[in-house]
């Protein structure tokens, strides 16, 4: 293996393991962006003749460089298979039997030469090809959906390659909208947008070509340009973002006018124009059956340009709306802290009870707060927290 790549390999795999931390890339809660110890020499020699047969070069070095198992696409490198399953490799490649014959193209579990090296879930696996013509070469096998075995990659490298890109893509994709509502940015990303641009570009061009992943997993167009148009305002070239705006309309297939204002509120408010922002984001929540996740992006963009409105109570009310709207927890502890900003104490003690939900009497609602407050206490300067403490205290033990 080219000690570059396997460099190249694990400077990626550790970016996206810094970025990824909440493990939401596809596959990422499996793997965990870790791998397997590397195989030794002698093992991997002596697996190949116990199997009898020599893997790619490419795939070997992997396994010696990188990891044996881990880190991969679809739910991770799958491990070499045991002496069983490792005889089926030296017969006849799987893929190579013609669509005609129904004993392999309607049984998924013919494998013959066929090193499988990734599980898709569902039945469906990604296949290197280890003997005939196309040795090498990766496969979609695909008919547990009677699809067939198609061509994935020329090589393994490049089956590798193709979705380290993907992952940074899936990971822009769905971190892109709150990078462009904040200022601050951490150095990985930083180094991920440099790395992720071009990627992004090409995917939203028009006419875009489509690679084998994505004609079996196809992503909306409307995703593909919703991350660049929130790139674009990361870079802070509005214009492009604006046109942008008008091809995701287009595009989209629910909530279209309302996704154009939300895009809207985003480049004014990076343009540092928090009214403009606010009457966007007002005019998007004032349109009918909204999705969930429309409205709460909405709700979003009207309670950043509050705050910068210094429109404290209106700000308190719309963040309240968005806990309401979700049922989430941590929107209730939003609207604490906004309300302890002001010290207002009472408030964001009724709030908190409020995220306890509604059944038992107070004190034991109070006593539900506390317990729900212990994740919020680590975010609190030491004062509110004992305030807040001490008044949910007393109504706990109140009779």
């Amino acid at each position: 293996m080219d000690g570059v790549w396997a460099s190249q390999v694990r400077t990626r795999i550790e970016l996206l393991q810094r970025l990824d931390v909440e493990l939401q890339v596809f596959g990422a809660s499996s793997h965990e962006w870790q791998f397997a110890p590397p195989l030794t020499r002698e093992e991997l020699d002596a697996f190949e003749d116990r199997a009898g047969v020599r893997l790619p070069f490419d795939l070997r070095g992997f396994l010696l460089e990188v990891g044996s198992a881990g880190a991969g696409p679809y739910y991770g490198l799958s491990p070499l298979p045991d002496d069983l399953e490792a005889a089926k490799l030296r017969e006849a490649f799987v893929g190579d039997a013609s669509p005609d014959d129904e004993s392999v193209m309607k049984d998924p579990s013919r494998m013959g030469g066929a090193l499988v090296l990734a599980e898709h879930g569902c039945g469906y696996k990604s296949l290197l090809a280890l003997n005939g013509p196309r040795q090498g070469q990766v496969f979609a096998d695909s008919r547990e959906a009677f699809e067939g075995i198609v061509l994935e990659a020329s090589s393994f490298r490049v089956w590798y390659d193709e979705w380290l890109d993907r992952a940074l893509v899936e990971w822009a994709q769905r971190a892109l909208p709150e990078l462009a509502t904040s200022d601050m940015r951490a150095p990985e990303a930083e180094e991920a947008l440099a790395l992720v641009a071009p990627l992004l570009e090409a995917a939203a061009a028009p006419n875009a070509p489509l690679t084998t992943h994505e004609k079996l997993y196809t992503t909306p167009e409307s995703t593909r340009l919703s991350a660049l148009l929130h790139l674009r305002i990361v870079q802070r070239r509005f214009d492009e973002a604006r046109e942008l705006v008008d091809r995701l309309r287009d595009v989209s297939e629910a909530d279209r006018e309302a996704n154009g204002l939300l895009a809207e509120a985003r480049i004014v408010g990076a343009e540092g124009l928090p009214e403009k922002r606010l009457a966007a984001a007002e005019e998007g929540l004032a349109m009918p059956s909204l999705w969930s996740s429309t409205r709460t992006s909405l709700l979003r963009e009207k309670e950043r340009a509050l705050r910068s409105l210094d429109r404290h109570d209106e700000l308190v009310a719309t963040v309240l709306e968005r806990a309401r709207h979700t049922g989430e927890r941590y929107a209730y502890f939003d609207a604490a802290c906004v309300q302890l900003e002001k010290n207002d104490v009472e408030a964001a003690a009724a709030t908190l009870m409020l995220a306890a939900g509604e059944e038992g009497d107070l004190p034991t609602r109070a006593q539900r707060a506390i317990q729900l407050a212990e994740e919020l206490f680590d975010v609190l300067d030491p004062s509110e927290e004992k305030a807040l403490r001490a008044y949910l205290g007393r109504v706990a033990g109140a009779s």
